[in-house]
């Protein structure tokens, strides 16, 4: 199937590995020049590698806003982005009461910030084109939130409320 997106660029952030992999493979197979972030380089490259030569990798850390530079930076020296999938997202099994501050600030970093980082930089050029599609990566735990990730359910609850809003 065609779906009008060969050599259009595509970002995908997280798609070393899992969904976002997963995602990425499929912009690629579809003609899409396809742009992933991590922060480990050999990790990113057999990434690369796997999904195909239409396929780059650069090590951002979207939990800054150097990162969240970096990538948007490196991505539109292949053409505008023209999808941009907010794909990050970390989880862990653990009891509401010995989630520690540092451990909510590090959730929200993560799942939302990162999201609104990369998301600020490259939708202000699509508005600009007229042209563009942004996605964000939730889960099932924003509408029925897991009583043992309440870190993961907040913050993909926040990515539901980001995207709504935008």
């Amino acid at each position: 199937m065609d779906f009008g997106i060969k050599g259009k660029v595509a970002v995908v952030t997280g798609g070393a590995t899992g969904i976002g992999n997963a995602i990425a493979r499929t912009f690629h197979e579809e003609g899409a020049t396809v742009i992933i972030n991590g922060r480990t380089q050999a990790k990113l490259d057999a990434a690369c590698q796997a999904i195909g030569p239409k396929a780059h990798g650069v090590v951002a850390d979207l939990r800054t806003a150097k990162g969240a530079a970096k990538l948007a930076e490196f991505a539109s020296g292949f053409g505008p982005v023209e999808f941009l999938v907010n794909n990050i997202g970390v989880f862990d099994v653990c009891d509401f009461f010995d989630v520690t501050d540092e451990a909510w600030h590090d959730y929200f970093q993560h799942n939302v910030m990162t999201a609104v980082r990369i998301s600020r930089i490259v939708l202000k050029d699509m508005l600009a084109r007229n042209s563009g599609s942004v996605c964000f990566i939730s889960s099932e735990a924003a509408i029925r939130s897991i009583g043992n990730m309440t870190p993961y359910s907040v913050t993909k609850t926040a990515i539901l409320g980001l995207s709504r809003s935008l």
